[in-house]
């Protein structure tokens, strides 16, 4: 896609490109990795290329707190954006309309033009998921699917920039299984190319039904004022880290000053989970990340907190499909 940046050192670096996007090249799924030291930081973009759609994830371990950017060659196409992990704003001079980066939030965009600046967290590392579609081939799969998409598809019709939601809507477990089965994915050949399309569908439609259900949820929104986010946000916080014995709904109605139906129903509202399910898929996804490294199984059960190693077999199962002794050898191999 190609995208310049420049930190403090002054100097524009170009990454991220990949020659012929979507030139019709016959080639089913074409992927390639760039990693770079640069004088702002460490990045990598693995990017994958499918007809009239490109994919990239990219892991950013930013040294300048602000950088800027700009695409020059900038394609018409519709994103997908996942943030993963990161925080900052990024401001496109065109649009002049900030984007709040957080983590598990997620976004789509119409950018004809992009010129602008990022500021970044430099503590965190900032890892991104990118679906982008060409537009007629977005157009085509959207067609009477609802008012939520009509009006942003009409800003594309016009060539206008549009942001599905002005700040973003939350990932969901769904999203996020969806993403991770794309990134590791099993097949080859003409099987990676159906399941990768087909993969890009299902997260298109799982993000505009996120949409329509924040509206939804959001129209009588039990949280009445920042000061109220911010405390969902600060529970998220200490749920994860305290996820191995994470604290009762009375302890953390005390924790953050709310009371329990505010604490419940604007969780829901703002991750659109309920805290117990958020809990147990933040959990089994960092006992995959753990079996990915090699970590015997029976020492991530036992660090993350399950009661016996049945019990977290099952659950794990349930949640990947696979018991961890396969995925294990699977990932050894």
């Amino acid at each position: 896609m190609g995208m310049n940046f420049r930190g403090a050192s002054g100097a524009w670096l170009e990454l991220g490109d990949l020659p012929g996007l979507f030139d019709g090249n016959p080639l089913l799924v074409r992927e390639k990795i760039e990693k770079f030291s640069l004088p702002f930081g460490d990045v990598e973009f693995r990017q994958i290329v499918l007809p009239d759609i490109y994919l990239v994830y990219g892991d950013m371990r930013i040294r300048d707190r602000y950088l800027e950017m700009e695409a020059p060659g900038f394609r018409d196409i519709v994103e997908l954006h996942f943030i993963l992990s990161g925080k900052g704003v990024i401001t496109n001079h065109y649009s002049r309309k900030p984007l709040v980066v957080a983590p598990n939030w997620q976004n789509m965009f119409y950018i004809p033009l992009f010129s602008g600046k990022a500021e970044y967290d430099p503590n965190v590392p900032f890892r991104f998921f990118e679906i982008h579609f060409t537009k007629e081939k977005f157009l085509t799969l959207v067609q009477d699917c609802g008012p939520s998409l009509q009006s942003f598809c009409d800003h594309i019709i016009a060539g206008k920039n549009i942001q599905l939601a002005d700040m973003g809507v939350p990932t969901n477990a769904a999203m996020m299984q969806c993403i991770n089965g794309m990134l590791n994915c099993p097949y080859q050949g003409g099987l990676k190319l159906l399941y990768m399309q087909s993969k890009c569908v299902e997260l298109l439609v799982l993000q505009a039904e996120a949409y329509d259900q924040y509206l939804k949820n959001n129209t009588k929104s039990a949280l009445k004022s920042d000061y109220d986010r911010e405390r969902i946000h600060f529970v998220r916080d200490y749920l994860i880290a305290n996820a191995v014995a994470p604290p009762s709904l009375s302890e953390l109605a005390k924790l953050s000053g709310l009371n329990e139906f505010k604490l419940k129903k604007g969780f829901r509202e703002v991750f659109n989970d309920s805290i117990i399910n958020y809990v147990n898929e933040y959990k089994l996804q960092q006992a995959r990340e753990q079996l990915l490294s090699n970590v015997p199984i029976k020492h991530v059960a036992e660090e993350l907190g399950y009661s016996s190693i049945q019990y977290f077999s099952k659950m794990f199962k349930k949640k990947f499909g696979v018991s961890p002794g396969l995925f294990s050898r699977d990932a050894q191999d």
